[in-house]
């Protein structure tokens, strides 16, 4: 019977019920036989500032990989070595754009992102779930890692993960509307979506705060190109890049996307929300980027206790109607607020870019190499209650 599919629980997803999809309490170092690539996440900014990272990535001895002990530590291992990968692609720019990536990165890098399921790639996953620490008792978080940029580039990555933190109450609010349907208990249902509809809305109210402290041009003259893959057309990188001693053939690779960020896509699920055409298929693909845990929930989100045919079946309710409808529309409202961020932070300055802007391959392009405005506004569009 359609009701009585299984209702998955998070903890059997790796998800938090205090932090959702960021890891919980993640490490801030590695053991000292990693120290090259403790030093080099921890000075990142400033080896790329002086363009110093390749020459010392290139003379760096090759760490083993298999001497990382547990999930944490893989973790933390992903995160630098993502942010050391892109950033030595991507130091001297398109025209120099490194097309190897040498041994002693590629092979630890590819590595740990096989034994963790993901890419090595500046993911989201590796970029925002595991890339924080806690700087007081109050919960309060910065960044472990950062491409130039500054503070600018610590607060595009805190306001990203906060909006991870704000998505709890909504994981935890499907969850308990999958019961109620089971159950067929009109009050718990109608509840719980009132908890996800807050839960969005106050999604996008974290996700305003980019504006108080991310100025467009450094976002996307300064930090943005070192969040890009490489593969495709209308990269600086078409074919991809060899990782030494792991390829002898070019691999492609997306770079960080927001479609990487699991709560939309399983706010999406438990709703019933479906995305047609190109768009389905490329969010198909960026669920390869998530932690493997994660895109299990989604699918079981998707296969469990519909939702959506419950508040069809049950028409004469008012209330029950009223707030799934407030939820699909929040999440459409959502998505719109996206497109507008991404007028300021891209389009606008794309219009404007300098003439010795370096990273023409993602001037008009997502960082994930989507055409983005048609994609994201396609997204938009077919978030409806039909």
């Amino acid at each position: 019977m359609e009701h009585r599919r299984a209702i998955p629980l998070l903890s059997n997803h790796h998800i938090s019920e205090s932090c959702g999809f960021l890891l919980p309490n993640p490490l801030v170092r590695l053991p000292e036989e990693f120290e090259a690539w403790n030093f080099l996440a921890e000075n990142l900014e400033d080896l790329l500032l002086k363009h110093e990272l390749r020459r010392r990535v290139d003379e760096m001895s090759l760490c083993d990989h298999r001497r990382l002990t547990g999930h944490r530590q893989q973790r933390l291992a992903y995160t630098f070595l993502c942010f050391i990968g892109n950033g030595y692609i991507w130091q001297e720019g398109d025209a120099c754009a490194a097309k190897v990536v040498p041994k002693q990165l590629a092979i630890p890098w590819c590595a740990v992102s096989e034994a963790l399921g993901l890419r090595p790639a500046a993911s989201h996953a590796g970029c925002v779930l595991s890339n924080y620490k806690l700087i007081n008792p109050n919960g309060n978080i910065t960044t472990l890692v950062r491409f130039p940029g500054g503070k600018h580039c610590d607060w595009f990555f805190m306001v990203t993960a906060q909006v991870e933190l704000t998505a709890v109450k909504g994981l935890k609010a499907i969850i308990t509307a999958m019961h109620g349907v089971v159950e067929d208990d009109i009050e718990v249902t109608t509840k719980a979506l009132r908890h996800l509809r807050e839960s969005i809305r106050e999604m996008k109210e974290v996700f305003s705060r980019m504006h108080d402290g991310l100025d467009a041009d450094v976002f996307y003259n300064t930090m943005r190109p070192f969040l890009s893959g490489w593969g495709g057309e209308g990269s600086a990188l078409p074919e991809g890049v060899i990782y030494e001693g792991v390829s002898s053939e070019p691999v492609q690779v997306t770079g960080g996307s927001a479609a990487q960020s699991s709560p939309i896509m399983a706010f999406d699920a438990a709703l019933g929300v479906q995305h047609g055409g190109k768009p389905s298929d490329f969010l198909a693909k960026m669920r390869q980027y998530m932690p493997p845990a994660h895109r299990d929930f989604i699918a079981a989100v998707e296969n469990g206790p519909s939702i959506r045919a419950y508040v069809k079946e049950r028409e004469e309710n008012a209330k029950l109607n009223a707030v799934y409808h407030d939820c699909v529309h929040a999440m459409k409202d959502f998505r719109s607020y996206h497109i507008q961020i991404v007028v300021k932070y891209v389009v606008v300055m794309s219009n404007r870019r300098k003439a010795s802007f370096s990273y023409e391959g993602v001037a008009e392009r997502g960082t994930g190499g989507q055409a983005f405005m048609p994609f994201l506004k396609s997204l938009r569009d077919s978030t409806s209650c039909e």
